[in-house]
């Protein structure tokens, strides 16, 4: 399907959680394209949307490891994004967004080793802008 066709479907029924979920990742591969193409601000743009609408979804149900780890990479594609001069403190906020959920979701299925996968991703990019601002995690 196209993007307009999914916007459309999403649009028509918003309490949808799939359509949402098909829209935000729809913005996400987006931002990978223009990210690919060194459009990095059209990349966040694109990721930011894609946030909007998984936060709205992962709200509906905390209980879904899908949609939470959806809201995890999301903020991460964001701190991922942000690589401007200056936005070192908002891209730390995203990376630490996404390892709180990331733990949270360990917790939850612990035996999930994508999860734990994902969860030592975030806390090295966490560790890293850390290091970079030489500050805590």
């Amino acid at each position: 399907m196209t993007l307009a066709i999914i916007e459309l479907l999403a649009t028509k029924d918003p309490t949808n959680a799939d359509r949402q979920r098909e829209l935000s990742v729809c913005h996400e591969k987006l931002g990978e394209m223009l990210l690919a193409q060194k459009d990095v601000a059209g990349a966040l743009a694109e990721y930011r949307l894609d946030l909007a609408i998984a936060e709205r979804v992962a709200a509906k149900d905390p209980a879904n490891l899908g949609w939470q780890t959806d809201l995890a990479r999301s903020q991460e594609k964001v701190g991922d994004a942000l690589l401007a001069p200056g936005a070192s403190a908002e891209r730390l906020a995203h990376y630490k967004a996404a390892l709180a959920i990331a733990r949270r979701l360990e917790i939850a299925a612990p035996n999930d080793a994508d999860l734990r996968s994902l969860a030592a991703e975030l806390a090295a990019k966490v560790a890293t802008c850390c290091d970079a601002k030489r500050i805590k995690p």
